[in-house]
């Protein structure tokens, strides 16, 4: 699954939503009355890559290495030595990561990059002071 290229929230929200409109439809406008009419800020969110969670190709092998050797493959002397710098099972832990990291169906926000500013002009949500939705024109 492909992560979204930005999140979007309001501050300190712990859920974000993939655009601003999201923002808008599950987290402001559900809640609107008469004492809270904005403008809201709307933070906007670099995504990282889920292969920053997961661990390195080598760390991997290591833990197969250690897991082979505690269950009584090796003894005191584990039969992988060297794994780590075997190319073939380098590039076999990378593919795994990749896989991983691609089935992966949550997202983290990184670096936050932007604010925006979100505020009803004439009962229409508006953000950074364009229309957040569209209108078609008429014919």
């Amino acid at each position: 699954m492909s992560a979204p290229e930005r999140f979007y929230g309001l501050p300190g929200a712990e859920q974000l939503r993939d655009d601003p409109a999201g923002v808008w439809e599950s987290d402001i406008e559900p809640l609107l009355d008469e004492d809270n009419l904005g403008p809201w800020e709307i933070y906007e969110h670099t995504v990282q890559p889920a292969l920053n969670f997961l661990p390195a190709a080598d760390d991997i092998i290591n833990y197969m290495d250690e897991h082979a050797c505690d269950n009584g493959v090796g003894g005191d002397e584990c039969p992988f030595e060297g794994a780590t710098v075997d190319p073939k099972l380098l590039v076999a832990a990378e593919a795994l990561r990749q896989a991983m990291s691609d089935a992966c169906t949550w997202h983290w926000a990184d670096k936050h990059v932007a604010t925006h500013v979100l505020a009803i002009v004439d009962g229409e949500p508006h953000l950074d002071g364009e229309p957040l939705y569209r209108t078609k024109e008429s014919s």
